[in-house]
């Protein structure tokens, strides 16, 4: 059978690029377009349909923009329209991102264009000197950056280098064409967008109160596994530029709150590295970090030991035969039935059923610490293959049975982690 071609979309902000040409043209001409012409920042081009406002307020999620009285989608000159108009109303993209699972996918991005009466970058506005007097800034539903780190400084909205050049290029070649040399602002909204920024990972990358404008190319590629471990990467990155030497990690929720219910860390302080252990270790050497406190439920701990780089089940499982080669290695010939006993570890379904049979036989304890240590082993000579020397501490844990092993530098490590916490408090 052919394999299906996955297709493609566009980013926010190639949504947030069209909509500010949609609304520069409606200040500065009257036109209300059906769809605008966008350039990519690789050089080709794509149109876009536009939505408009009309008369009303759209409200969303305590969100309200005024649309424009009289208005529908036309190449004709909106009724009450003057040239003198100020602010023009606010002109929508509704995002398409392919067959990306992108949780902004169907969202619209709204723009709005205002003429100032001073040639002066407003307060947490965005400008390039090469478009001089057009200005770019966020909105309702557009998250604010609150820690250093990002692309976008502190207090400012979370719109990224990309989507600022295309929104104020696309701005600067309507007002070029109309003849306007008076400051141009435009403002970005995404009604929706406060709901939608708690499915992503922004509350814990530190934007809050909506979405980031995004885009490198301007095209949404269905290609999941890379943006999340850019995101990862940036969450590295991110603790890294704030001086951070000790890092948390964990794969998923369950080690997060691990860290929580166990160590009293707040979710949000760990770096969430999904399956990509190895190419975590690799971000972490890389952004400079010294140490690092793994903390994981023995299921993925337990391919992490047997040297499986990503843990996804795509890649391989051989679970129960890990766990049968670290009850072998922990316990000799002289126990009773080893050949039974390890036979039957093999022949569990999960490592919490194996943990839960060998917990029975007085075992898991040991076999769990031995997993940690291995755990270790492995991520640190990942580090010494890529030439780094970070230290690993690791945390394993069964939930089900209730069972708690680290290696013996985990305690040290997490006071640092904790001293390092005090100082930039």
């Amino acid at each position: 059978m052919e394999e299906k071609k996955l297709r493609t979309g566009y980013t926010t902000g190639t949504c947030a690029a069209a909509a500010a040409k949609a609304a520069a043209v409606f200040l500065l001409t009257g036109r209300i377009a059906e769809e605008v012409e966008v350039e990519l920042p690789g050089g080709t081009f794509c149109r876009q349909r536009l939505e408009v406002l009309g008369g009303g307020v759209l409200q969303a999620e305590g969100v309200e923009l005024s649309g424009i009285p009289g208005a529908g989608v036309s190449e004709n000159l909106a009724p009450g329209w003057d040239s003198k108009r100020q602010v023009s109303g606010w002109f929508g993209v509704k995002k398409d991102a392919g067959d990306d699972p992108d949780v902004t996918h169907g969202a619209v991005i709204y723009a709005q264009a205002e003429r100032l009466e001073q040639r002066k970058c407003p307060e947490r506005c965005y400008e390039l000197d090469e478009f001089p007097g057009i200005y770019v800034t966020g909105g309702p539903g557009v998250g604010l950056a609150t820690r250093s780190g990002l692309s976008c400084p502190p207090g400012y909205y979370a719109i990224n280098p990309g989507p600022r050049r295309m929104i104020l290029s696309e701005t600067a070649h309507v007002c070029a064409e109309a003849g306007e040399t008076g400051p141009i602002l435009i403002r970005i909204a995404v009604p929706e967008g406060i709901g939608l920024s708690e499915k992503t990972f922004n509350p814990r990358l530190g934007i809050e109160g909506g979405i980031s404008i995004l885009g490198t190319t301007g095209i949404v590629k269905p290609m999941s596994e890379e943006a999340l471990k850019e995101t990862i990467r940036l969450d590295i990155h991110m603790q890294a530029a704030a001086g951070n030497q000790v890092i948390l990690m964990a794969p998923g929720n369950y080690g997060e709150k691990f860290f929580e219910t166990e160590m009293g860390i707040s979710p949000g302080k760990a770096v969430l590295c999904s399956n990509y252990v190895k190419a975590a270790v690799q971000m972490l050497q890389e952004e400079g970090v010294k140490k690092v406190l793994f903390a994981s439920h023995a299921g993925k701990l337990v391919k992490v030991s047997a040297g499986m780089e990503n843990t996804h089940s795509r890649f391989g499982d051989g679970r129960m035969e890990q766990m049968e080669c670290l009850t072998r290695r922990v316990y000799g010939e002289e126990i009773p039935d080893r050949e039974g006993l390890c036979s039957r570890v093999r022949e569990c379904n999960t490592t919490d059923e194996a943990l839960k049979y060998l917990l029975e036989k007085g075992l898991a304890s040991q076999v769990l610490e031995e997993m940690a240590q291995e755990a270790r082993r492995v991520m640190e000579g990942w580090s010494r293959e890529l030439g780094g020397d970070l230290e690993v501490a690791v945390a394993a844990f069964s939930s089900a049975c209730g069972l708690t092993k680290s290696t013996e530098n985990a305690a040290d490590c997490l006071n640092q982690w904790r001293q390092q916490e005090g100082t930039q408090q």
